[in-house]
């Protein structure tokens, strides 16, 4: 009976240890796909609103090299998609394998932020999707204005 018990009690244990062991392994995937978001957010952010030439909804034509060293405006990140996710230059983050990173970018409507909108306006949505072997757990979501001044 003594063995039958501590056979139960050590089963437990290292159940309880295997929950520890997922939990921070979530805990640190958590982190770091805040870490992805947040860093192509603030990336977005530091663009200009528009393009001074040709202001449509994604990348101008020249723009679309297989990195984002020519994004120069806010919306050029439109359905940008990157696996593993990659600096700006289109060099890997190799600590990120595994990882991928979407972008989306919506005309947002003035009066109702939380409504999105195809017609131009001067608000845009932007969002950042991340996924970890295959599985979209993370985002982020930010707006910018026509008049919103960077610093």
């Amino acid at each position: 009976m003594s063995s039958f018990l501590v056979s139960v009690i050590l089963v437990m244990s290292l159940e309880s240890i295997g929950a520890t062991t997922r939990g921070k392994s979530a805990n640190s995937d958590r982190a770091r796909g805040n870490k992805l978001v947040h860093a192509l957010l603030d990336e977005i952010v530091a663009q200009k609103f528009e393009d001074d030439v040709s202001p449509v909804m994604g990348p101008e034509t020249g723009e679309v090299t297989g990195n984002r060293t020519l994004f120069d405006d806010v919306d050029d990140y439109n359905r940008w998609y990157s696996t593993p996710p990659k600096k700006r230059d289109g060099t890997a983050l190799t600590e990120f394998d595994g990882w991928a990173t979407y972008v989306g970018v919506y005309y947002g409507k003035p009066d109702n932020l939380a409504r999105l909108t195809f017609r131009p306006t001067e608000v845009k949505k932007v969002f950042v999707w991340v996924a970890h072997n295959g599985i979209w757990l993370y985002w982020g979501e930010t707006v910018v204005s026509k008049g919103w001044v960077r610093e």
